[in-house]
């Protein structure tokens, strides 16, 4: 189910928008991929927002603005306007470009060290790769050396903003420095709802605010309106790309698959009111609809992106749900969590007093309260446990992945699911990587929806095992209607995979 926010008039003006930053995107598009050509910092960003604008007046115009991957596109631009900013004040390096062109291999080399470590594997990479990097590698101490010591410039390359030379720079920082207050506090809040959280549905007042916000900041960083070409808009656009049968079957398998969800999220809602899977189902169900749509309009780039919060919303969710036991006091503290980080976020007092009691009715011999509230802030805080430890979110996701390792140790899906995760990782910040980013890296997304489906398929199934268990839930009709909703979308998933899997093996479906 979508939800339109906007009326006629703004949706006119989002379907224009669109027109103006797809063409602006497709421009620079065909200008990154031509290595003779010459091109600016600016050039890089420009690419990277102009990208995540589409994706985001997309949702829009189709009602999937409270998608989690909305409110991605929404941080990503705001990242991306600040080295933007940073650049046209001249506070960028003074070879930031020449530094610029050579980070992409020590991005990649020190997110896919991670996927080996993550995996026990042994080095995947082929030669050149190794000689790219070890040549971007000899190049900063080459361009830095006179300015830096071995180890700062060591810390340079190990960052996440190679190219700025500030191992200590994050985005909140640029965003404080090179844009405004408002900026700051959106995308604090942003990240608070992208990351691991209760799932609650987000208000169409924070929505409809941020949305108009956002537009008028794209509008004063690019366009005049009265300027714009009007006779190419997302409006006349979709038509054309949905003529496609290729398309329009693509887009109705997932939007089919997705009716199925949303009997389970109802099925969930009936029984239990405002509760974590239902609230789960349905975040997982809109962004796999706004997924399909960043498909059809070859948004490669968007839908690796989006994998991220895919993956940590299942892994998270599989986590509390289906492994930790106290789902309903759970639920209580992610409630919590979701209430004091976004406090903290708009600078309104703290007080962590009740948090710590449903901690305290979970794990009696828990720890302190001091040592609670240092840790319950962090973004996966919530799962702190009796002794004060919990997991970070890789290593939530990696519990995912070792699910299809069980029984089958020449399964290469735990391969596939974590290197998605980790190139996703690469393309969702403005880290300058999206203009240099391997073919690889975005343009391989054909195992996205099967991977999520065979996340589903076995989440579903653990979560049926779980009611028919228990001898006193598994009597009840309500519960045998949350065990049909669930089988039936179960048995659904081998004809959808197979019309998923008939379509990517098409020459006009690959991207």
């Amino acid at each position: 189910m979508s939800e339109k926010i906007f009326d006629e008039n703004k949706i006119k003006e989002i379907s224009l928008l669109f027109g103006y930053f797809f063409e602006l995107n497709y421009k620079l598009l065909k200008q990154s991929e031509d290595k003779k050509s010459e091109f600016t910092i600016e050039n890089v960003f420009d690419f990277y927002i102009s990208s995540h604008a589409i994706s985001f007046l997309k949702n829009l115009y189709f009602g999937f603005s409270t998608s989690k991957g909305t409110c991605l596109n929404v941080r990503c631009i705001i990242e991306g306007l600040a080295l933007k900013k940073m650049s046209k004040k001249n506070n960028m390096p003074e070879n930031a470009l020449e530094l610029l062109k050579l980070q992409d291999s020590l991005i990649e080399m020190k997110q896919y060290n991670k996927f080996i470590k993550l995996l026990n594997l042994k080095t995947i990479f082929p030669n050149d790769f190794n000689e790219k990097y070890e040549h971007s590698k000899k190049m900063y101490y080459d361009l830095l050396s006179e300015k830096y010591s071995s180890n700062k410039i060591k810390r340079i390359i190990n960052s996440n903003i190679p190219f700025l030379c500030n191992d200590k720079l994050n985005y909140y920082g640029l965003i404080e420095d090179y844009l405004d207050a408002d900026c700051l506090q959106y995308y604090s809040l942003l990240s608070i709802v992208i990351h691991p959280n209760s799932n609650e549905k987000i208000s169409s007042d924070f929505i409809n605010n941020l949305s108009l916000w956002i537009i008028n900041l794209l509008k004063d960083n690019y366009i005049n309106l009265d300027k714009i070409n009007d006779s190419y808009t997302l409006e006349n656009y979709i038509p054309f790309i949905l003529s496609s049968d290729c398309a329009c079957l693509y887009v109705n398998t997932i939007k089919n698959e997705c009716m199925l969800l949303d009997e389970i999220e109802q099925s969930f809602k009936n029984c239990y009111g405002n509760n974590y899977v239902s609230n789960t189902i349905y975040s997982i169900s809109i962004l796999l609809k706004e997924m399909s749509l960043d498909k059809i309009l070859g948004l490669s780039e968007q839908m690796k992106c989006k994998f991220k919060p895919l993956m940590e919303l299942l892994s998270s969710f599989f986590y509390i749900y289906c492994m930790s036991g106290n789902v309903t006091k759970r639920f209580k503290l992610l409630q919590m969590h979701d209430e004091l980080t976004m406090n903290k976020a708009i600078n309104k007092n703290i007080n962590f007093d009740k948090s710590y009691k449903i901690y305290l009715s979970i794990y009696p011999n828990g720890v302190d309260q001091k040592l609670f509230e240092k840790i319950f802030l962090k973004p996966t805080g919530f799962l702190i446990d009796e002794k004060g430890e919990y997991k970070n979110i890789t290593q939530l996701v990696k519990i995912i992945t070792d699910l299809f390792e069980k029984g089958n140790e020449k399964s290469l899906r735990p391969n596939t699911m974590m290197i998605n995760y980790v190139e996703s990782q690469m393309l969702s910040h403005a880290n300058g990587y999206m203009w240099f980013a391997n073919s690889g890296a975005w343009g391989d997304i054909n195992n996205i929806y099967l991977d999520t489906n065979a996340i589903l398929y076995v989440m579903f199934k653990e979560i049926v095992d779980l009611i028919q268990n228990d001898k006193e839930l598994k009597c009840q009709e309500k519960y045998k209607i949350i065990i049909n909703a669930l089988n039936k979308f179960s048995e659904s998933l081998k004809e959808i995979n197979k019309i998923i899997i008939k379509l990517q093996s098409l020459p006009q479906m690959q991207l």
